[in-house]
């Protein structure tokens, strides 16, 4: 039954097996390799992790064999059905076997430990039923992920951070490293959000509260708009926004609207144009749009929405203009 599944369904198997089950088939940790572990988990919640330091919290530590992951943090039965303190970690001795760094470790058993702050700070159904949702589908699981990572920085292991991509990636497949990079902040985020973190932790927080960017170039989008250094280039006379009514929906209780906007690219390069709307002073992360943009010539898109728009973002991609973040008020 499993063969005949999909790749990604059947990596989504495994975890859940992972989860639920204290699933193994290989090689078990030596006993010098638990206390190595344990210690590291001991140390974090000492220090950065205070909040599992309860007398009453138990956290065991169990074998994983998948070539897809190397932790997994979850909990006992006991937790989810009566509220114990119960909690594990699932720990693949290939961590051991590829030479895993001390610093590397540290940082993936800190992000691990992240999601059992989660568990434990929150209900079974407010937030354990939540996350099991979230880490089922692609989006929500990047967005999870990704805002782990997050909290990982934020504690300050941001270079035990590195280290662990560093080792990770190298012993990834192209298909398996495309989307770690996709669900988990890749090495020049970390950079970029350690910065942000130390610098404008008001905004950091917006990532962790809030939306968490997909990629390097919204982390820049919204550090931009931010900090309001988008720029405005768009001329009224030349580049307005375009508003069509919906006809369909003329006598109901919502109206839908149809925009169109022409951006000119004046470099000697095709562009990648990513297209947010901006409404109600927040960006649309998850109504993005994706449009080419041919060399020296006027490009047209549209989009059809609920409700007015006031505001555009375009940000180019790929090209000699990517560094800019182009806005246009309505």
């Amino acid at each position: 039954m499993l063969f005949a599944l999909s790749k990604g369904m059947k990596s989504f198997l495994i975890l859940i097996l992972c989860i639920f089950t204290n699933l193994s088939f290989g090689a078990e940790l030596t006993s010098e390799q638990e206390v190595t572990i344990k210690k590291v988990i001991q140390d974090l919640i000492q220090s950065s992790h205070q909040s599992l330091n309860k007398e009453n919290l138990k956290i065991s530590l169990y074998t994983i064999d998948s070539p897809e992951y190397f932790f997994v943090s979850n909990f006992g039965a006991k937790r989810l059905l009566l509220g114990s303190k119960n909690y594990r970690i699932g720990v693949n001795p290939l961590i051991f076997k590829n030479n895993i760094p001390k610093d590397a470790l540290k940082a993936v058993l800190a992000h691990e430990l992240v999601h059992t702050e989660d568990y434990e700070n929150g209900s079974t159904l407010g937030t354990i039923l939540p996350i099991g949702v979230k880490v089922s589908f692609k989006k929500s699981r990047a967005q999870y992920e990704r805002k782990t990572d997050l909290k990982v920085v934020k504690k300050g292991f941001y270079k035990e951070l590195l280290s662990y991509k560093k080792w990770q990636y190298t012993l990834l497949s192209p298909a398996a490293l495309k989307i770690k990079k996709i669900e988990y902040l890749t090495p020049e985020e970390i950079y970029f959000t350690h910065n942000i973190a130390t610098q404008q932790p008001e905004l950091f927080n917006t990532w962790t509260e809030d939306f968490t960017p997909r990629n390097l170039s919204e982390f820049k989008l919204s550090t931009a708009l931010f900090n309001k250094d988008a720029k405005l280039i768009l001329e009224k006379k030349d580049y307005k926004i375009k508003e069509s009514k919906d006809r369909r929906y003329r006598n109901g209780p919502r109206n839908s609207y149809y925009y169109s906007m022409t951006f000119k690219n004046s470099s000697n390069q095709d562009c990648l144009l990513l297209v947010y709307p901006f409404s109600n002073g927040k960006i649309k992360w998850k109504r993005k749009k994706t449009y080419n943009a041919t060399a020296n010539s006027a490009t047209l898109f549209g989009w059809k929405q609920f409700g007015k728009l006031k505001k555009v973002i375009v940000a180019p991609q790929n090209c000699p203009l990517a560094q800019s973040f182009y806005s246009y008020s309505h």
